[in-house]
């Protein structure tokens, strides 16, 4: 069974940078049948805010029920260690995922870097800054950990999903999913697959992992940036190729992924298998949740 129709498909390329604009985020959108993914700018043509995004799926997903994947993790780590934060007292540290969410959220408002739904000094400072690698040494309870989902993902070979513990590198997904978990905190009239049950008529959000979608497109692990690779990608998931001007002519990876993401979600919509994975028990659903696509 799958999550039924949906009027568009939403693809966001996501960053935990500090500021109030950034160019690191990338929003695309695709509809129904294989046009084009169209780019989506904030009103002023400028860079998108995190708060900014979250308003525009608000009054989006109230006219049109939306499909709409962030490349960040939604949760920590649990389902290794049977917490987020082994050591920390259990009476302090939440066990599922929603209330992690408003949990990060308390630690990182009014801190340094926490403006626009930023991270804050959540792996700097307070009861969290030990489990993190921010710089060497790292904290004493530093582990290269992952989610079931991030296991089979590398085990499967559909994609090198990063520690999100380790915010060291290019790489480091860390601080836009520290930033992500307090925008889902926040995005009312949405179910958050796979933690909330199917609500008929809702717009769903799933996390998504873009590099999984250029794997499945049959690039393998290229990083996609101009138009031939887009045209390719988009090509192989049923889509008509972006035109190489207007909003797209200045195209870049971050861009690439978004468009990337939109027409993955609106061609494996329909795959119930995708919404059903077999190791997707109800305390991982709780807990750790699932990247969509990792089957």
């Amino acid at each position: 069974m799958t999550w039924g129709a949906f009027d568009a498909f939403v693809a966001i390329d996501w960053t935990g940078a500090v500021g109030r604009r950034h160019p690191g985020i990338a929003v695309a959108l695709a509809e129904p049948g294989r046009a084009a993914p169209r780019l989506v700018w904030p009103e002023d043509r400028g860079a998108w805010s995190r708060t900014g995004v979250l308003a525009w799926l608000g009054e989006a997903a109230a006219v049109r029920r939306l499909l709409v994947g962030f490349d960040f993790s939604f949760s920590l780590p649990f389902i290794d260690l049977g917490a987020y934060a082994p050591g920390l007292d259990a009476a302090r540290v939440p066990t599922r995922a929603r209330d992690l969410w408003a949990w990060l959220d308390a630690l990182a408002a009014g801190t340094e870097g926490a403006e626009d739904l930023g991270p804050g000094t959540i792996a700097r400072d307070g009861p969290l800054a030990a489990y993190f690698l921010t710089a060497k040494p790292a904290g004493r309870h530093f582990q290269r950990r992952f989610r079931l989902t991030e296991h089979l993902c590398r085990e499967a070979g559909q994609g090198n999903a990063q520690c999100v513990f380790h915010l060291i590198g290019p790489n480091q997904v860390g601080k836009a999913s520290l930033a992500g978990m307090r925008l889902l905190h926040r995005l009312d009239g949405f179910a958050v697959w796979p933690f909330d049950r199917r609500q008929t008529g809702a717009s769903v959000a799933v996390e998504i992992y873009t590099g999984l979608c250029i794997r499945d497109a049959g690039l393998g692990q290229r990083k996609v940036a101009d138009h031939a690779g887009l045209a390719e990608a988009l090509g192989a998931l049923a889509s008509d190729a972006v035109a190489p001007d207007g909003d797209a002519a200045a195209l870049n990876d971050h861009g690439a992924d978004a468009l990337i993401g939109a027409a993955w979600l609106r061609a494996r919509a329909g795959d119930a298998r995708l919404w059903r994975p077999r190791a997707l028990s109800a305390k991982v659903r709780r807990a750790e949740g699932w990247t969509f696509g990792v089957v």
